[in-house]
């Protein structure tokens, strides 16, 4: 077996190099969003919603996720970087109901022009755009943020979701079985509907 450690050690060195300015990444970062939304946030209805959410990847979770884009395994003798991450910043954009989503959306492209695209599918089917993600060096930083817009049902789902599923806490391995997992569709289906027979609602009457 591979011994990893040393490369764990270097990685891990070079996060808490890279700490202090991803704090104010992430500070610039959020104010610059919050700015760019201002107009659309100001003149929301009493039923609209968006929040921004914000996070630094922790240490070990950033190790893991280049690990995971390594195919499992760190070689000893190749060089890795925290850089090649596209989220150690990232921001998720909530919004409700989803027919605020293009106007938002357009506000974040027209801003943050240099991000490249990365948008969640659904059943890899470009024209079935679940959320939109976009990743980058923003403000001249070694590292690279991702700014996510999401539908916030979708997105607070994805917090549970994420938690038993995607990142699974080591208390749930073997626990979870494979009806749970067939059934995130179904639930992002039933979520999406939802919304759209509240805007059909709110259009009929």
């Amino acid at each position: 077996m591979l011994d990893e450690s040393k490369v764990i050690n270097d990685l891990r060195e070079e996060y808490f190099l890279l700490l202090p300015t991803m704090q104010k990444a992430k500070f610039l970062l959020e104010s610059q969003i919050r700015w760019h939304l201002q107009s659309v946030i100001y003149n929301l209805k009493p039923y609209q919603r968006i929040e921004i959410k914000s996070r630094i990847k922790d240490c070990e979770s950033a190790i893991n996720s280049l690990r995971r884009r390594r195919e499992g395994i760190f070689d000893p003798d190749q060089q890795y970087s925290l850089s090649e991450l596209k989220d150690l910043v990232g921001f998720r954009i909530l919004v409700f109901p989803e027919d605020l989503i293009p106007n938002v959306n357009k506000t974040i492209t027209d801003k943050f022009s240099s991000l490249d695209s990365d948008p969640v599918l659904k059943n890899n089917n470009k024209e079935n755009v679940i959320a939109h993600k976009y990743h980058g060096k923003i403000n001249k930083d070694t590292f690279q943020s991702e700014i996510q817009i999401v539908p916030m049902l979708i997105g607070l789902f994805w917090e549970v979701e994420h938690f038993t599923l995607y990142k699974q806490h080591p208390f749930l391995k073997g626990v979870i079985n494979e009806d749970l997992k067939n059934k995130n569709d179904e639930i992002l289906d039933s979520l999406i509907e939802y919304s759209r027979i509240f805007e059909k609602s709110l259009d009929d009457n």
